[in-house]
């Protein structure tokens, strides 16, 4: 079994990559590096498509949020052209557990004995665990079933599936990153999560997006719907949360009969 391992990092960002390679060296992981794109060089006419995140969001895309993105487009693009059957695809900033390779090792067996063909990535970050329930335990972490598919996307641990299924629905850029994987897999509920988590973000500014944050997400950038579209999206995850939590638990009892 090959778990490959990327970190996104932006050139003039050694430092960062240097304090993520030490934890990484400590854990004896071998870590891929894959060059982020900086926001303010690219054609956002080109890559994004700020007209959708203007009806979604209430808000102009930004041009580090694009970056992001497209950084993150750039791994699983790194992870489908090799042999592996998994990868971990993390942020510069990330904070990786004690025992994190033993963790992933413990999660990728599961998923290949059970679940490989229908998950399609876990979030390996912290969760509010409020539209979750227990698929599995080990010795010190429980996996759950995101049904509600939690937002950062500082560590996610990827199947082929899951970066199949990415890959085949981007086109343009419509919305952060984040957001995005939220409507991908809170709608196919195809994710998982860990509790406790085991990879957390530094308290700094993510480098992927600091160059434009000027801009930023002030009130000038918001339409006068903002909030409404907020509420609404909030809603409608939350309902097919509720829906899948149902569906969940009735066929988990059907299957217990």
């Amino acid at each position: 079994m090959e778990i490959n391992f990327y970190v996104i990092n932006l050139d003039k960002s050694q430092e960062r990559l240097n304090l993520i390679s030490s934890q990484f060296n400590a854990q004896k992981i071998y870590i891929n590096r894959v060059p982020a794109i900086d926001g303010m060089e690219i054609d956002l006419n080109k890559e994004a498509d700020n007209e959708a995140c203007k009806y979604e969001m209430g808000r102009n895309i930004q041009a580090g949020e694009v970056g992001c993105f497209l950084s993150h487009i750039k791994a699983l693009k790194s992870f489908e052209n090799s042999n592996s059957e998994f990868a971990v695809i993390l942020e510069d900033d990330a904070i990786i557990s004690n025992n994190f390779s033993n963790q992933i090792k413990d999660l990728c067996i599961f998923l290949r004995n059970n679940l490989s063909s229908d998950i399609c990535a876990i979030n390996l970050g912290p969760s509010d665990y409020k539209y979750t329930s227990k698929v599995a335990s080990f010795s010190d972490i429980n996996l759950l079933k995101a049904h509600r598919f939690p937002m950062l996307a500082t560590g996610i641990l990827w199947t082929r599936k899951g970066a199949e299924l990415i890959l085949s629905q981007h086109k343009k850029v419509k919305y952060p990153y984040d957001n995005y994987l939220r409507m991908a897999l809170t709608n196919s509920s195809n994710g998982l999560s860990v509790k406790p988590a085991i990879v957390s973000a530094a308290d700094v500014t993510s480098d992927i997006e600091v160059r434009s944050a000027f801009k930023g997400r002030s009130r000038e950038n918001r339409s006068n719907f903002y909030l409404i579209k907020k509420q609404k999206r909030v809603f409608r995850e939350k309902i097919i949360a509720i829906v899948s939590i149902f569906k969940w638990h009735f066929l988990n009892q059907n299957s217990n009969k």
